[in-house]
């Protein structure tokens, strides 16, 4: 996990993520999509029922390290936006590295 919390840094450099203020505006674009596992039950459900089916969840991360990876003190969903990042994350986020 440690790797592709690491590479979620990356890719936030390489202006690769959206996450924070008006996100909803970018989901039907999104390759992938991490949500934190404490994040408020009306937060998930607004998110899950509006993410795209191509677009892959992927989960077991709480807000704390998730913000932490990116500079920030909490963030509850990040978007990935490229294919080929996304895929890579995925890679990696299933690797348990």
């Amino acid at each position: 996990m440690k790797r592709a919390l690491s590479f979620l840094g990356l890719l936030n450099r390489g202006g690769k993520l959206r996450f924070g203020m008006g996100v909803e505006k970018s989901l039907p674009k999104a390759k992938a999509a991490i949500l934190a596992d404490d994040a408020s039950a009306n937060s998930k459900k607004a998110f899950l029922s509006s993410l795209p089916e191509s677009c892959s969840l992927l989960q077991g991360v709480n807000k704390a390290d998730l913000g932490q990876a990116l500079g920030y003190d909490e963030i509850s969903l990040v978007l990935v936006m490229d294919g080929k990042a996304a895929k890579s994350l995925r890679e990696k986020w299933e690797k348990g590295d």
